[in-house]
């Protein structure tokens, strides 16, 4: 039995051997892949605040342009109903001096018929 045992003593050492060369080659790699990822985690959480500030202000200046142009679309109106009643009143001018100039017409034809 002896005998047998050390066999089993040598390949139980060769095994170890082999698991430490092996952990040795691993372990550097895992510590440096998990530092990367730490540092990915961190960049990523930068890039989601940086996103979000950029979000608030694209929003805030959104809002502000939409007011402004909300603004002036009300002036606009404002501008374009005050030359519409412009137009109404021109019109209404109008056909008051036309009426006029006719009457005018047929009171100059009637005196230039009566001699």
């Amino acid at each position: 039995m002896a005998e047998q045992e050390i066999p089993k003593i040598a390949e139980r050492v060769k095994f170890w051997e082999e698991q430490d060369r092996i952990n040795n080659a691993l372990i550097p790699r895992v510590l440096k892949n998990h530092d990367l990822l730490v540092e990915l985690s961190w960049q990523t959480g930068r890039n989601s605040e940086t996103f979000s500030v950029l979000e608030s202000r694209i929003n805030e200046k959104m809002s502000r342009a939409a007011n402004s142009l909300d603004a002036k679309i009300d002036e606009l109106r404002k501008q374009l109903q005050d030359l519409r009643t412009q137009s109404d009143n021109l019109k209404s001018d109008h056909t008051k001096l036309a009426r006029h100039v006719s009457e005018a017409i047929s009171t100059v034809g009637a005196g230039l018929g009566k001699k």
